[in-house]
């Protein structure tokens, strides 16, 4: 009668397991693709101050839950790597991210001669 019992119990509780917990994995921010383009071509990319890259190229954005931008204001710049053009800026606020942005920078407006750059003939 005993050894039945035991049996019964046994059958009853079955295998008590816990679970494997499973591994925390932290979820990637979300991020968007921007294609940046200017004209003319090779020109340094800034986002916020910070280079990222030289045009053509395709930069990577943190996006909120919606696809925009995540801080309250975004800058992104275009900066000329030689003489003789002027840097262009483009900004957003809390809006949703473009695919493409095309900069076109313009040229500088020439500088006056100064005198020491004036050469006198005799």
């Amino acid at each position: 009668m005993t050894r039945v019992l035991i049996i019964l119990a046994v059958a009853l509780a079955g295998c008590a397991t816990t679970p494997e917990p499973k591994p925390f994995v932290p979820t990637a921010p979300k991020a968007r693709a921007m294609a940046v383009h200017s004209i003319p071509t090779g020109m340094m990319v800034m986002v916020n101050e910070e280079w990222v890259g030289i045009t053509p190229c395709v930069i990577m954005l943190p996006a909120d839950s919606n696809g925009g931008f995540t801080g309250p204001l975004t800058i992104i710049d275009a900066v000329p790597i030689t003489g003789g053009m002027q840097s262009t800026k483009m900004w957003w606020q809390r809006q949703r991210i473009p695919s493409r942005v095309v900069f076109t920078l313009p040229w500088a407006p020439p500088q006056p001669a100064k005198k020491a750059d004036l050469v006198v003939a005799p």
